[in-house]
């Protein structure tokens, strides 16, 4: 809000109303990662241990001032290879990062856990030269895969059955 006054000297003397408005800085960082592709590695046509996760990291100011060498630093998965170019982002600005390295090979454990759980932090810097950081944590569902099975019954619909005859069976299926 504005801020009225009115400056007087020693003799009396007022001046005329100024007004003052004092904007206070709010720093602010979001990050939003999320699995943009599977990659079927093994080539079974499913996705399953052994693919992999592609990750994409968004990058949001949520401020009022700008941040600059925006990227993703860490991520609680390995991706050795991670490496995400740094932007600027205005106040209120945001970007998907363009990131090399940003892909997971999914494991047995991902698969009996049910899901890949992954966790990751962006670091920024705000005009005054201090960090800003920002984490976000995805569970992203993978379910197993599962095998397909047949049960096949058959029972023959006469009980007295000579040499030669025709017999008819019921048969039943269940999947």
């Amino acid at each position: 809000d504005p801020v009225r006054y009115r400056v007087g000297t020693l003799n009396g003397v007022m001046s005329g109303a100024a007004t003052v408005t004092v904007t206070f800085a709010r720093i602010g960082l979001a990050l939003e990662n999320r699995i943009s592709d599977n990659r079927d590695l093994n080539g079974n046509g499913i996705t399953d241990a052994g693919d992999l996760a592609a990750f994409e990291f968004t990058v949001t100011n949520t401020g009022n001032v700008p941040l600059t060498g925006v990227t993703v630093a860490a991520t609680s998965l390995p991706m050795p290879g991670l490496v995400c170019d740094p932007v600027d982002l205005a106040a209120g600005a945001g970007a998907v990062l363009h990131c090399t390295g940003a892909g997971y090979v999914i494991t047995d454990q991902d698969m009996q856990a049910g899901e890949i759980a992954m966790s990751a932090t962006a670091h920024a810097t705000d005009p005054w030269g201090l960090p800003v950081s920002a984490r976000d944590m995805i569970e992203q569902p993978v379910t197993q895969p599962v095998e397909p099975t047949l049960r096949l019954t058959k029972h023959a619909l006469l009980t007295r059955i000579r040499a030669g005859q025709d017999v008819p069976f019921e048969i039943t299926v269940e999947n």
